[in-house]
């Protein structure tokens, strides 16, 4: 009987779903504005992926503007050049975000690889503004990226996150996990 119940419980322990978690975060305690556009190019942030191997969304962080909302789409590339001119996207969503906040938008779950270059891009029809910091910034500079406005790389760097996947465990998987560990442990106990 414990033998029964312990593999059932080792069988059910799974994940039910996964929650989206910051996975590269450059958010600067001296951000500034840095740059406001309404250039069909956007803006380009390049970024060095962690280990993970996904990608589900990303964010850029809004300055204050003269409009309170605005409409931005933020897209992930694998190159400048794509990026710069919205072709061969890896992913795109967009949202209505209020200036001065994070815009931020979620895709399913792209694969990446860990360690390479990516590029954020952000645009809209209306002008956007969005924080950042000068790359010789001694209080928070961030040293795996670039910013580019069009095909100009810039002395700065704009605030931005991306987003990863976690694991969430079931429920039902953990009680049942937690009744196989007191299974065995009571096994053990009578021998």
């Amino acid at each position: 009987m414990y033998r029964i119940a312990y593999a059932a419980a080792a069988a059910v322990a799974g994940v039910a779903s996964a929650s989206p978690v910051v996975d590269q975060e450059y958010a600067p305690v001296d951000a500034v504005p840095v740059e406001a556009t309404q250039a069909s190019w956007g803006l380009t942030q390049s970024f060095k992926q962690s280990s993970s191997t996904t990608i589900t969304g990303a964010g850029f962080l809004l300055g204050s503007w003269n409009v309170p909302q605005v409409t931005v789409t933020i897209g992930l590339y694998a190159s400048a050049a794509n990026a710069r001119d919205n072709a061969n996207a890896l992913a795109t969503a967009t949202i209505s975000a209020p200036h001065s906040s994070w815009a931020e938008v979620f895709w399913g779950e792209v694969a990446v690889t860990p360690g390479a270059t990516y590029f954020l891009n952000i645009r809209s029809d209306s002008t956007i503004r969005v924080l950042g910091t000068l790359d010789s910034s001694a209080l928070d500079p961030y040293l795996d990226g670039q910013a580019y406005v069009g095909t100009s790389a810039k002395a700065w760097d704009f605030a931005f996150r991306t987003y990863t996947l976690t694991a969430v465990p079931a429920p039902a998987a953990a009680g049942l996990g937690g009744l196989g560990l007191c299974t065995v442990a009571c096994r053990r106990r009578r021998a």
